[in-house]
Formats: structure tokens, sequence, C-alpha cells
């Protein structure tokens, strides 16, 4: 908890903004990017590491504190209603703890996947380009990127299935960049939250939760005439896709590219080589118009 709170000592008012609202959206250098980004990035880590041994020396109080109370109820009545009140103080300690690093916490698919970003967009930026950025922070389950429920089934050993269905889209980035390409990114989660109900013999209901994602992340470049020709794909030399589009309009190639990726679980870290292998296989689509030499 320590090393949380020098981390937020270090926080400017603008961090502090971002902790509250978890909402990043602004358009500065791509350079930057990284000043705001890193110090929230540092400090969730920390808080989730405090909050992961916080939770250990829960269940260890509770596991010993109980069975040092009902071993003391048959000698010294008193001295369990001791240890209760011994076992009470530290608990409840750690359960305001843990709430107050829970506010701290951010997603970390957004922060994870836009920091390894942040170098190769400030290299290939126009000098005179700031990047656009918008982050949501606040995690794909929340109550306002809730899509829908569907209706109660049944499956196997369950006698109830509710699925509900979230849609976060947390990463959207614009730039110029030196070339004369414009480049647009694109991230959304969709998850799948199943609470399944279940009757085992001896009539104990048991209940369930799980997740299953689906990220779709996509790349648009638009790059310009004067500088790029739309070519045909290599086969197999560019990096897979699951959904392409090469069109020409208003003076530019546009290549927009599309991978989905699922995984179980929400809102872990995604691999920002996704979005790299896409952007150069937008790369791939064209090549530098060639000048006539006069």
């Amino acid at each position: 908890m320590t090393s949380v709170r020098e981390s937020l000592r270090m926080l400017s008012s603008e961090h502090r903004d971002v902790l509250r609202t978890k909402l990043v959206d602004d358009r500065r250098p791509a350079a930057e990017w990284h000043a705001l980004l890193a110090p929230l990035h540092d400090l969730d880590v920390r808080a989730d590491a405090a909050r992961s041994r916080a939770g250990k020396q829960l269940l260890w109080l509770y596991v010993a504190g109980i069975a040092l109370i009902l071993a003391s109820l048959f000698v010294a009545p008193i001295a369990a209603l001791a240890l209760l009140v011994l076992f009470a103080i530290p608990i409840v300690a750690l359960h305001l703890q843990r709430g107050r690093l829970k506010r701290l916490d951010l997603a970390d698919a957004a922060l994870g996947l836009a920091l390894p970003l942040l170098p190769l967009l400030a290299e290939d930026a126009a000098d005179d380009a700031p990047l656009e950025l918008a982050l949501d922070l606040r995690g794909p389950t929340v109550d306002a990127k809730r899509t829908g429920e569907g209706e109660p089934y049944a499956r196997g050993a369950y006698h109830r299935i509710v699925d509900t269905f979230f849609a976060d889209p947390f990463l959207h980035a614009r730039i110029r960049f030196a070339d004369g390409a414009h480049v647009r990114l694109a991230v959304v989660e969709h998850v799948r939250r199943s609470r399944k109900v279940k009757r085992n013999p001896r009539g104990k209901t048991k209940i369930k939760v799980k997740s299953k994602r689906r990220i779709q992340l996509d790349v648009s470049v638009a790059f310009p005439a004067r500088n790029y020709v739309a070519v045909a794909a290599p086969t197999g030399a560019l990096p897979p896709t699951d959904r392409e589009r090469v069109t020409v309009r208003d003076g530019a190639t546009v290549v927009a590219e599309r991978r989905v990726v699922k995984s179980a679980g929400a809102g872990g870290a995604i691999d920002s080589g996704h979005l790299v292998d896409l952007l150069a296989r937008a790369y791939g689509r064209v090549e530098p118009v060639r000048r006539k030499k006069l």
C-alpha cells in the first residue's frame, strides 16, 4: 500500500481527473501521451498487486480465525470472544483497503494496448500532426456498456442460464503520418457474461458466472494518391486478416483491415502486435508512386 501512496503523490491534477472519470479524450503530440499514460499504468499495476496481497491476507485471517475461535470455544469461551474481536479488526481494515484500491482500478486492456503503440506512432507521425486518442478505462462490464440480456435457457446440468451482453469501444485513435497517410485505429471488446444455476444431488443451489469475449480490432489507412497506388495482395506474404477492404475515393486509396480475437474472461491484456500486424498489412496493399525522371 505504501508504493500505491507514493504513486498517488506523484500524480498531477490531470492524472487525478482521469482516475476520477476513467476517461481520456484529447489530442496532443504522440510523444507527450506517454507522460500522461505511463504513471497511470504504473499506479494500476501497484494497486492490482496490493489488492492481490490484501486478498491473500484476508484468506489467511479467515482460515486462522475460524480455526482458533472454534478450538477456543471448547476451552475458554471468553477467549473465543476476544479472538473474534482480535481477528475482526484487521479483516475489516483489509476489506476497506481493497475497496479503496478497487476504486483506483483502470482497464488493463486499454492501457496495455495503448502504451506500446505510442513509440511507433510518435516515430512515424508528421511533425505538425497531433495524436487524437480516446480511451475508456472503466472496464468492459460496467452497466453503461450493457447492450442486452438474453432469455433464460437450460443446458446440461444447468437448469437456468442467462446471458448478458456488453460492448466496450475502449480505444480510438487518429493520426497523420509523415508520408501523408491518415491512420485510424479502433478496438471494441464484446463480452458475453453467462450466469449459470444448477442444483446438486443434495438440493443445494450452485451459481457459476463465466465470461467470453470477442475483441474486434480495426485499422484504416487513407493513402494519398500522389504518394501511393493500390496493388494486389501478395499470397501469404502479409499478416492474416479477418476482413479487408480497399477502395479509392477523394484522391486517396483507403485500406481497411479487421482482425477478431476470441478468448475467455473479460478485460484482460491484449497484444498490441495485432494492430501493428494490421497496419503492416495495410501498407502491404500499396506501393509508392514511381516518379518520372525529368
